[in-house]
């Protein structure tokens, strides 16, 4: 039976990233980090993601140990 849904796709993605941490107080740390992604998706959905799906992001982390 349908489902109202459109067709299911395959995709796929590749990230790295690398976090630096330094302790501020005993038991909290403070991150700094960066992460660099590449996805893959079907020409299918090229309207949606565009023809190159790439992106980053940069963050600050706050760490309670």
């Amino acid at each position: 039976a349908p489902t109202g849904h459109g067709p299911a796709y395959t995709v796929g993605k590749v990230s790295v990233g690398a976090v630096r941490d330094w302790r501020v107080a005993p038991h909290v740390s403070v991150g700094l980090g960066a992460l660099y992604a590449i996805d893959f998706v079907p020409s299918g959905l090229d309207a949606a993601y565009g023809r190159d799906p790439r992106g980053g992001m940069a963050f600050v982390r706050l760490k309670l140990r």
